[in-house]
Formats: structure tokens, sequence, C-alpha cells
């Protein structure tokens, strides 16, 4: 028995749903350890007066501009928002104002990555009809 070819006519193919599943997965756990890694400088300044954000702004700055280039603008800056200012002093989520292209303006409040992508695929949808 050859098994030298075994298997080089195989094709598999991943489905739309097990690839926006993955995207979805990995968006979340993106953003959501950006999110920490952001907390926890804001804390470490907060508890002992020690400011790291000049020495983490190249970073930052390196994410911002990855998310740039996958996102675009309008989920950049949402994804921004949501990691800088989404939530108060309390740790509670903060309310957001959009303006919709409609010229109707929408709140919205994301207190998970989860509730953000399903805004983004939300707003997406409605944008691309």
């Amino acid at each position: 028995m050859n098994l030298k070819n075994f298997g080089n006519k195989l094709k598999f193919e991943e489905s739309k749903q097990s690839k926006e599943k993955k995207e979805k997965e990995l968006f979340i756990a993106i953003v959501d350890s950006f999110r920490n890694s952001f907390n926890k400088s804001t804390q470490l300044f907060i508890d002992y007066h020690i400011d790291i954000f000049k020495y983490e702004e190249n970073y930052y700055r390196i994410i911002e501009d990855l998310l740039l280039i996958n996102f675009g603008v309008w989920k950049t800056e949402l994804i921004l928002w949501y990691v800088y200012e989404g939530l108060d002093e309390n740790g509670k989520p903060n309310t957001l104002e959009v303006e919709l292209p409609d010229g109707s303006l929408h709140l919205i409040k994301c207190p998970t990555a989860n509730s953000l992508w399903n805004f983004i695929v939300k707003m997406d949808k409605q944008l691309n009809k």
C-alpha cells in the first residue's frame, strides 16, 4: 500500500458560521486583553502613582493602528471608546450616543466585549443595506 499520496485530494472547507464564530471569539479575547491591560496600568497609577503610560504609549499606538487597518474608522472608534472610556470610575458601563447615517441618535451601553461585537455586527448590517 502506497501512502505517499494519501490525503492529497482531501479538501476541508470551514463553514461561514465557523469562521464567524472564530472571528467573534478572537475579537472578544483581544478586546478584553486590551481593556484589562489598560485598566491594570490605570490602577497602578491610582494605587501607587506609578505612571507607565509613556512607556506603553507606543504599544497602544500599534494596537490602535492594527485595529484601524482591520476594522476601519468607525468600528475602531467604538472599540477604543469601549477600552478607554467604556467604564466609569466605579466600573459601571458608560453610555455612548451614536448618530446613525439617517440622522437618528442611538444610545449604546456595552458592558462586555461580546455586547460590543453584537452592536458592531448590527450596525455594520444596517450600514451595508
